[in-house]
């Protein structure tokens, strides 16, 4: 019984509960990016006058809207229906999450310059916050598919298959078929992503292993203060009996039953009858406290 408690207050319920708190964190700061975003948008083509494919980026932007909200509905479904599997559900939606962002930045970068796009440098934002929420495996497979994306972005516009939209008016050259630039900045990229997952990996572990200790440490005193206040509770049931007991007693002696008492005795007696009421009461009031 003891072990099953300890399972369910360290492990189902602080990381179910810290993993959809998470899920619905990423959720809010994809409504800012997709607020940020339009607001670039419009800032680069109105005011800045850069050469970008305006609706094709809005229409990422619609598509990063629609998913957000699809994913919303059923975070709230799965919460509200208190689905049995919630934990292991909740990281799936949160890696498939990341994955999805991946896509739609490599969209945006595709419509806005390709790797030349300087907001390639998202890509590391990404992942160290799938390295916080995530295990180290599922991180490194999120930069294992973002390295992919970059590279496959890269190619398909160096080889002609896709369209390149040169940043004219924000750079100088375009480097379509500059091979040694494109080379260069996908492994400078991709290099950084493994190091920033392994950096904050690394931190995301200790932390982790922080806060079990201080659940473990939780759940101890817990049971520490469970088992005192059945001990409390068992001996002041035993004193409120015993405390029954004088109390008739004193009450049976005050009557004259067992003969009359003079003045000094029917004084201790009252005195006496007085203090157990009370006592009795203060037991009952305590014993009503620790059973709520």
């Amino acid at each position: 019984m003891a072990n099953t408690l300890k399972k369910n207050s360290m492990d189902v319920l602080p990381r179910e509960a810290r993993l959809l708190k998470q899920a619905y964190w990423l959720i809010k700061l994809r409504w800012r990016a997709v607020v940020g975003l339009c607001m670039a948008i419009f800032f680069a083509d109105v005011v800045l006058n850069i050469s970008i494919q305006t609706i094709s980026l809005y229409a990422v932007a619609g598509l990063l809207t629609i998913y957000n909200t699809i994913v919303l509905l059923l975070l709230n479904y799965l919460k509200h229906t208190k689905y049995k599997n919630l934990k292991s559900a909740t990281r799936k939606i949160i890696n498939f999450q990341i994955a999805v962002d991946l896509l739609l930045l490599t969209l945006l970068l595709h419509f806005s310059g390709g790797i030349e796009n300087p907001f390639i440098i998202y890509f590391v934002f990404h992942m160290i916050i799938a390295s916080i929420i995530l295990s180290v495996i599922e991180s490194y497979m999120q930069a294992t598919f973002a390295t992919m994306l970059l590279v496959f972005l890269a190619m398909l516009e160096y080889k002609g298959i896709a369209d390149h939209y040169c940043l004219k008016g924000f750079l100088a050259n375009c480097h379509r078929s500059d091979a040694l630039f494109i080379f260069g900045t996908v492994a400078v990229i991709a290099s950084t992503l493994y190091l920033v997952v392994y950096m904050a990996g690394s931190i995301s572990i200790r932390l982790r292993k922080r806060e079990e200790a201080l659940w473990e440490a939780n759940f101890q005193l817990k049971q520490k203060d469970r088992i005192k206040n059945e001990y409390v509770a068992r001996v002041t049931h035993d004193i409120k009996g015993h405390l029954a007991v004088i109390k008739m007693s004193l009450d049976v002696a005050g009557q004259d039953s067992i003969g009359k008492l003079n003045v000094k005795q029917d004084e201790l007696v009252t005195r006496a009858n007085v203090r157990t009421t009370f006592c009795s009461g203060a037991a009952k009031a305590y014993e009503n406290a620790v059973e709520r």
